[in-house]
């Protein structure tokens, strides 16, 4: 792993801390550091110069919650969104890229042209994103297109960054407004504590 990598990875385990994540669980903050035990390699060689953003999700944090500690107004109901989060129940690393590399396609075509080691993100993965790095998100908004909201109706939530507050809103799948980004990131996942 990197210096940039590993620095980073620990910068937002720090944040999840500093947040006050560990009152949230129960936990003391030693015991909520044991949750993020690294062990062997946390990068996936194939991704470097792919996705260089490495971006710690900790499922059990309720999203209400998250939404709130990472400064986002949220106007959709949940009860609309499917796929909020993944199949992961104990905390991970996702890889990413900034966003721009699908900035001018929608859900639906960027989807079309993801290699085949890529698929998009939940919108979980999406506000953690955010947490850690708010500065990518200025003046764009940026899809979960994993996640579905009124899935009858096509719909992805967002987060949208165009004031000085960001929001969660919601774009069509096949929505080519500029300024719309579509987060996607590589399918494998390191798994804390786990060889």
């Amino acid at each position: 792993m990197n210096t940039f990598q590993k620095d980073s990875i620990q910068n937002q385990i720090n944040l999840l801390i500093e947040l006050g994540f560990p009152e949230l669980l129960k936990l003391s903050s030693r015991e909520y550091l044991n949750s993020f035990s690294i062990t062997g390699e946390s990068i996936f060689p194939e991704y470097m110069n792919r996705f260089d953003f490495p971006v710690v999700v900790d499922p059990r944090i309720p999203i209400p919650e998250l939404i709130s500690k990472a400064g986002i107004n949220n106007y959709l109901k949940f009860t609309e969104i499917t796929h909020l989060s993944g199949e992961l129940t104990e905390p991970y690393i996702f890889y990413t890229h900034d966003s721009k590399r699908y900035a001018s396609h929608s859900a639906a075509t960027a989807i079309s042209t993801f290699e085949p080691d890529e698929v998009g993100c939940t919108l979980q993965e999406l506000i953690f994103f955010y947490l850690y790095y708010p500065h990518l998100f200025e003046g764009i908004a940026m899809d979960a297109i994993i996640t579905d909201f009124r899935q009858a109706d096509h719909y992805h939530p967002c987060i949208l960054k165009v004031t000085e507050k960001a929001e969660i809103g919601a774009h069509w799948h096949n929505d080519l407004t500029a300024g719309i980004n579509i987060l996607s990131k590589g399918k494998r996942q390191y798994r804390f504590g786990l060889v």
